[in-house]
């Protein structure tokens, strides 16, 4: 992960836990972004609060 400003960026495998009942936790796989002035992660497409999601793996790879 790298990290920047209080922005946070990786590329890897997040699982999202809704508050809701209603929906089960799933898996979100692809680029993510941290936002700290929203407190949300980004990936494709879809915005998540950050309390609802917990890093499974991550697999950025920096080159230098």
């Amino acid at each position: 992960m790298i990290e920047c400003e209080g922005y946070k960026a990786f590329y890897g495998t997040m699982t999202i836990r809704p508050k809701t009942s209603a929906r089960a936790p799933f898996i979100d796989i692809g680029n993510w972004l941290y936002k700290p002035e929203y407190d949300c992660w980004y990936c494709n497409g879809h915005s998540y609060s950050a309390e609802i999601c917990e890093v499974e793996s991550d697999e950025t790879v920096i080159s230098l």
